[in-house]
């Protein structure tokens, strides 16, 4: 049950109708059916330094998107419901992703929607010393 990812489990989230959940390797996502535990898709992500860890993943209130807080100083989106891309921030090719939202130089350690659907990143800034 719930066999695919070839790495280790970084975050996962299930979705607010409890039908599926998503979790994340530094390798992409998955999507699984809850009932039967099986595989609904995967999703991708690319990442500018090549080596991207999803700390937190979570799905909009009403199901829509899953946004993950990343390691690479990234906050990324995608799209629950289709597997084509939407929206793009960023110029990147092949990918589900529907946007990225970089920050200024922290990862990304927390990504939550409050009950009003605004989305919420935390992250601990690190100066140049």
């Amino acid at each position: 049950m719930f066999t695919g990812h070839t790495g280790p489990v970084s975050s996962l989230a299930i979705s607010p109708d409890g039908k599926s959940m998503v979790s994340a390797t530094n390798s992409g996502l998955c999507m699984w059916d809850l009932g039967s535990g099986k595989k609904i898709k995967n999703l991708t992500f690319s990442s500018s330094s090549g080596n991207s860890e999803i700390y937190s993943l979570e799905y909009s209130r009403d199901g829509r998107l899953i946004v993950g807080g990343c390691s690479d100083e990234a906050v990324r989106i995608w799209d629950a419901k289709s597997s084509e891309s939407l929206y793009f921030l960023y110029l990147i090719i092949r990918t589900e992703e529907v946007g990225i939202f970089y920050t200024k130089k922290t990862p990304v350690f927390k990504v939550h929607f409050s009950r009003r659907n605004l989305l919420y990143g935390l992250g601990s800034f690190r100066a140049n010393v």
